[in-house]
């Protein structure tokens, strides 16, 4: 999923001259099209896509066989990359970019309903974490690709890249199973159905109307969204130009970052992510335990798993100021490095305090669908870096920015923005839930995603 979704980072080129050599490797030149046009590839011709139909799957996900739906995804989504494989013109790469997002769409409820069925309330924010470290291994072959583009091209890239996504299809086809459907067949089998599963088949069955009108009624929830929302923005920044950045400081290091890139991505994302959601659970023991025995004072315990992000999200921005100005290659790969050690600890440890904030759990798949338009709103920020880049500027304003200072002065400001919302919305989590409410709640954590949240 990720390395179908990522690979588009990594097989554009603006910085070197237009030859049939480089019209084999680089989509924008063969094509031909802009660094604009690149940001509305990389961002919102997919989101827009993704979060539309994100607003809609979690109440198909309710209804149907969440294995069936994850296997037809897959096949949908190989089959559109390849489509864009055999692109020729901007538009067509454009619409195989947004039957991508329509069809990944459907991934993320299945994955993380399945995953709140079978995970322990107390594992929840540790088991979002271990999910999501798949998006940085995808991420890492992503930039891999860029060796696999130096031998065949950016098409044989794309083609390759949806020959694993079919195999991926074909492989969950074959060994994924709905509990859900299974306990309904048995149910069926026995003349009967268990109150298990009409709640199960109706848990989720909640209209996007009723979601956004229980989301707007709780503050916290409100608070929350909106440190995801600008989180989201540097994230989406930093993946969508940050091989381009590299290319521009050290056009001699294609091959290095590349490599570099897939291992950071690959391990220190895992590794942050997977930290992060055990550390907050960590945290929100601590914060449970007995008076005599607790070190958090006061903090309830989805207080304590927003400490993760409060304090990753404001390191990250001044690491992220020292990577974007770095004099060497090496330099700029260290900081790099821990950028994303200190920066990617947070989706899971928000995830639970989101939905620690919404007692209902029957709004567990359908709020994937509002968290999703985050995602699509955050995705601007991409396309107005692609703005300040170009001759046009935004909005005619702030013309040929270099890529450096466009960076740095948009995605080191909104960590820090992000991290002090975060501490807004733990304020805002002062009363903790209920005992039956919490549980809920911090099952339906696993619910929400965002791949992206490469993050």
């Amino acid at each position: 999923n990720q390395w179908s979704r990522a690979l588009i980072y990594y097989i554009n080129n603006f910085n070197i001259p237009i030859t049939p050599e480089a019209a084999q490797l680089y989509a924008n030149i063969d094509i031909g099209y802009n660094t604009e046009q690149y940001s509305i590839l990389a961002s919102v011709g997919f989101t827009s896509a993704f979060a539309l139909a994100s607003l809609f799957a979690g109440e198909v996900v309710a209804k149907y066989d969440r294995a069936k739906i994850n296997t037809v995804a897959a096949l949908a989504w190989s089959a559109a990359l390849a489509f864009g494989s055999l692109a020729t013109t901007f538009p067509q790469l454009l619409l195989s970019r947004s039957l991508m997002g329509f069809a990944m769409a459907a991934t993320t409820p299945v994955a993380y309903t399945l995953l709140a069925e079978v995970t322990p309330p107390e594992l929840i924010a540790t088991a979002n974490s271990i999910f999501s470290s798949g998006i940085y291994i995808g991420g890492g072959l992503a930039s891999l690709s860029i060796l696999l583009d130096e031998q065949i091209g950016w098409r044989g890239a794309g083609f390759a890249v949806a020959g694993f996504g079919a195999a991926a299809a074909a492989i969950s086809g074959l060994i994924l199973r709905d509990p859900r459907e299974i306990e309904r067949r048995l149910a069926e089998t026995e003349g009967v159905v268990g109150d298990a599963v009409a709640e199960k088949g109706s848990s989720a069955g909640v209209g996007v109307v009723e979601t956004f009108t229980e989301i707007w009624k709780s503050k916290p929830t409100r608070a929350l969204l909106a440190a995801a929302l600008v989180r989201f923005m540097a994230g989406f920044s930093l993946a969508s130009w940050k091989a381009q950045l590299f290319l521009s400081m050290f056009p001699d290091k294609a091959t290095n970052f590349g490599v570099s890139n897939a291992v950071i991505v690959a391990v220190a994302g895992s590794f942050s992510t997977l930290a992060g959601g055990a550390v907050a659970d960590g945290l929100a023991r601590a914060a449970a335990a007995h008076p005599s025995k607790k070190l958090l004072g006061a903090l309830n315990e989805a207080q304590a798993r927003l400490l993760v992000p409060i304090i990753g999200s404001f390191l990250a921005a001044p690491v992220w100021g020292f990577t974007a100005m770095a004099p060497s290659f090496s330099m700029a790969g260290y900081g790099l490095l821990v950028g994303y050690l200190v920066a990617e600890c947070w989706f899971g440890p928000a995830l639970a305090g989101l939905y620690a904030a919404l007692p209902d759990p029957r709004l567990r798949a359908s709020t994937q669908g509002v968290f999703s338009i985050l995602t699509a709103v955050a995705n601007l920020a991409p396309v107005a870096i692609g703005a300040l880049i170009s001759e046009d500027g935004l909005f005619g304003m702030a013309r040929n920015t270099p890529i450096q200072d466009a960076l740095l002065w948009t995605i080191a400001p909104a960590y820090l923005i992000s991290s002090g919302l975060f501490a807004y919305a733990a304020t805002q989590l002062s009363s903790p839930p209920s005992s039956s409410s919490s549980s809920s709640s911090s099952t339906t954590a696993a619910s929400a995603a965002s791949d992206e949240s490469e993050k």
